[in-house]
């Protein structure tokens, strides 16, 4: 439940804005209490239709002088009413752990191809007096090149495996390979990305030199060679390490407790079946830790999926398990649920002329109309337009005017009744349905007006 929400109006205007100081703040312990929820409207001031539209939104936080983004995914963003063009972000539990100003920007992309930059806003986090030491800000994220370390360090799973009986020298050869790479890597992450590839060739050498030792692991160490290349994908900059080098652990889980892992390192995952493991069953792979400033990172990976928990906050708790996707799954999921939500959720129905009775017309230069909408698999009628006669006045009277004989469509089982907009500010019509199809409008305000609108009036068929 998000019981602290700051509500924020996004304009859609031809006009530069200063970047707009909310005064929000949010504090480190509001766990799954704070958002940001957005009022998108046009720029004539009514709400903007956000059906097939995507909503982005880009957040910044600050380490010293230096800039950086926060990550956001795109499911973080939940639309709470298409129509009414309401968007709101929860507050994640990874951006209470940072301390300061945060700087965001709010842009959209609609259906028909346009794009536009809406807003520039700011809050801040505060830490909570009742949170001791949180996470700073830029230790909290994992340095792309440990990332890039972490892919050479899953791939390799198969050929220790397959080397643990037997072949302890062979696999202490390949981790010396690995190292090796790993410290001229080091040494080299702010050259060009040529000189990379130079590294990885390299690797490739040494690896087909380990391969010639062992025919037993030959084509496993030839897997990690491709999956180096392939981790080349994935990097997608460079910055100066400050920790050094992963120490790669001499050591398996097997049946250990994993909250008792604790210790910075790589661990080798052999048919593991310890209490708190990311998921049932006998676990193969790498678990990486990162324990640095109170805070204990636990990454799992095994043939591509990701898991990660975190072990913080005051008194310090271990999070649950959550399971990274790649942004080709999420597309797809994504596509998936906007395809279910066209289908299930709200379908608008097609515009029809509503055929009025003698003696009627429509009033203020419009055509009344009507429509059924299909909304969860029930059927809701709304209208469109205004009615007069054609002279053009609708007396006050104690009767209803029948002013149109509906379709068997729009016909519901019980009479159904609403009111109607005037020319007159104060006075109102009243509008109803009944179930011989007889379509009526009212007025015993004792004033005549001019004309009655409908759009206010629609009633649920089911």
């Amino acid at each position: 439940m998000n019981r602290k929400t700051g509500e924020i109006v996004v304009p859609t205007e031809p006009a530069s804005h200063a970047t707009k100081i909310t005064g929000f703040t949010f504090k480190s312990y509001d766990k799954s209490a704070g958002a940001l929820q957005f009022q998108i409207k046009n720029q004539d001031g009514s709400p903007t239709d956000l059906i097939d539209a995507t909503v982005r939104l880009f957040m910044y936080i600050y380490q010293g002088e230096e800039k950086k983004e926060f990550p956001i995914f795109d499911n973080q963003i939940i639309t709470d009413s298409y129509m009414q063009g309401i968007v709101k972000y929860p507050i994640p539990d990874m951006l209470l752990s940072y301390e300061g100003k945060v700087d965001a920007n709010v842009y959209i992309d609609f259906p028909d191809g346009s794009h536009t930059d809406n807003l520039g806003f700011t809050f801040n986090i505060e830490k909570s007096v009742i949170d001791g030491d949180v996470q700073l800000n830029g230790e909290y994220y994992l340095k792309d090149f440990k990332q890039l370390l972490d892919g050479v360090q899953q791939e390799a799973d198969e050929a220790v495996a397959k080397a643990l009986e037997g072949l302890d020298q062979t696999v202490n050869d390949a981790k010396a390979d690995v190292d090796k790479f790993v410290q001229e890597a080091t040494g080299t992450v702010n050259q060009t990305m040529e000189d990379l590839n130079e590294k990885l060739k390299t690797t490739q050498d040494q690896v087909v030199k380990v391969s010639q030792t062992a025919e037993t692991i030959q084509t496993d160490l030839a897997t990690v060679q491709g999956e180096l290349s392939e981790a080349e994908k994935y990097f997608v900059k460079q910055e100066t390490l400050e920790k050094g080098s992963m120490i790669f652990k001499d050591t398996m889980l097997t049946t250990q407790d994993w909250n008792d892992i604790t210790e910075s390192g790589i661990y080798y995952c052999a048919a593991a079946t310890g209490e708190n493991m990311p998921y049932s069953g006998k676990l193969y792979g790498f678990l990486t830790v990162y324990n640095e400033l109170a805070v204990i990172i636990q990454k799992y990976e095994f043939q591509g999926a990701v898991y990660m928990r975190t072990f913080a906050g005051n008194p310090a708790t271990w999070g649950s398990w959550l399971k990274f996707v790649t942004s080709k799954e999420m597309k797809e999921t994504l596509e998936v649920e906007i395809s279910k939500a066209k289908k299930d959720i709200y379908s608008l129905g097609e515009w029809k002329i509503l055929t009025l009775a003698s003696g009627y017309k429509g009033a203020e230069g419009t055509t009344p109309k009507y429509r059924i909408n299909t909304v969860n698999g029930r059927h809701n009628v709304v209208f469109n337009g205004a009615i007069t006669t054609t002279t053009e006045t609708l007396p006050s009277q104690g009767q209803q005017h029948v002013i149109a004989v509906l379709p068997d469509e729009l016909i519901p089982t019980i009479t159904k009744m609403g009111v109607g907009a005037t020319g007159l500010f104060t006075t109102t019509c009243r509008i109803a349905v009944a179930t011989n199809g007889n379509l009526y409008i009212g007025n015993d305000s004792g004033k005549d007006v001019k004309y009655c609108y409908l759009d206010l009036f629609q009633y649920w068929l089911d």
